[in-house]
């Protein structure tokens, strides 16, 4: 368990279900997650499964936030890649851009976000492959 690295509390409780708590009522102490013992584990199955949402996005908003949320989980990993970097600041220009035209032009553009979805998709099943997860790089091909 030690090879499997350390990682950031924010991080493995973006991926681990916790209860919700009331803000106001809650102690700090009671707000540091333990130690998780697979993290590393936790996160890459993480990835794996919004990388399975992919495909399936038709939308901008949606599939920009998987992007995302699949990139900084990736970078924890230690696992970097411009290309997904470039593929979520493209999202983000074209919500920008969609925004401006429905609050200033107040027209209403659609867009083939195809090409980012498929892109994001082998650049996310490249990085997943150069895990130590012998049973994600199975599920992969």
């Amino acid at each position: 368990m030690k090879s499997l690295g350390k990682l950031r509390d924010a991080t493995v409780a973006s991926c681990v279900p916790l209860p919700h708590y009331k803000a106001r009522k809650m102690e700090v102490e009671k707000c540091i997650l333990p130690r998780t013992p697979g993290s590393r584990l936790i996160i890459a199955e993480r990835v794996f499964h919004l990388m399975s949402l992919i495909p399936q996005e038709r939308e901008l908003h949606p599939l920009r936030k998987k992007v995302r949320e699949c990139l900084f989980l990736l970078e924890s990993l230690g696992l970097r890649d411009a290309r997904l970097k470039g593929v979520a600041k493209e999202l983000g220009r074209l919500r920008d851009e969609q925004l401006r035209a429905e609050l200033c032009l107040d027209e209403r553009r659609e867009l083939d976000v195809s090409p980012y979805r498929e892109v994001a998709f082998q650049v996310m099943k490249e990085l997943l492959s150069q895990t130590e997860f012998n049973h994600l790089k199975n599920k992969l091909k």
